[in-house]
């Protein structure tokens, strides 16, 4: 904000600008400028203070396996579970990790324990998960 440039969204690992048609030159220096200062701010911490928390990899998952359509999924009664409990379920929501924002889980999928670990360690690192009616990934909604 010192230098008139607004982070879009910020996460442990990433950061987004926005950026459109009426940007200009002059938008593209300040943010540059700034990057180069929060660089520099960055480099000049204790390395204590600059611990890296170590970025989840999304492990190769299988096939998807859908018990029905993502829109009969959408329209059947749900209910919701600890994720623990998740495995084996079908989910009632469509589950993104952002960035990069596509999804995982798609409404009607059977969930796997390889989807929920993917999911709650991404959550745990700062990631935000787009479409999770619990961002803490604690609990999940499923189908009954």
């Amino acid at each position: 904000d010192d230098h008139g440039v607004v982070c879009e969204l910020a996460r442990n690992k990433s950061v987004l600008f926005a950026w459109g048609i009426g940007s200009t030159q002059e938008h593209a220096n300040r943010l540059v400028d700034a990057l180069g200062l929060a660089r520099e701010a960055m480099l000049s911490s204790s390395s204590a203070s600059r611990q890296a928390t170590a970025t989840a990899a999304m492990p190769p998952l299988s096939s998807a396996n859908f018990s029905m359509t993502p829109r009969a999924a959408f329209f059947a009664r749900k209910e919701r579970i600890p994720l623990e409990q998740a495995v084996g379920r079908v989910s009632a929501e469509s589950l993104a990790p952002y960035p990069p924002g596509i999804p995982l889980v798609l409404p009607g999928e059977t969930l796997t324990a390889d989807m929920l670990d993917a999911l709650k360690a991404f959550a745990r690192q700062g990631g935000a998960i787009s479409g999770a009616s619990d961002p803490s990934m604690c609990t999940v909604r499923v189908l009954l």
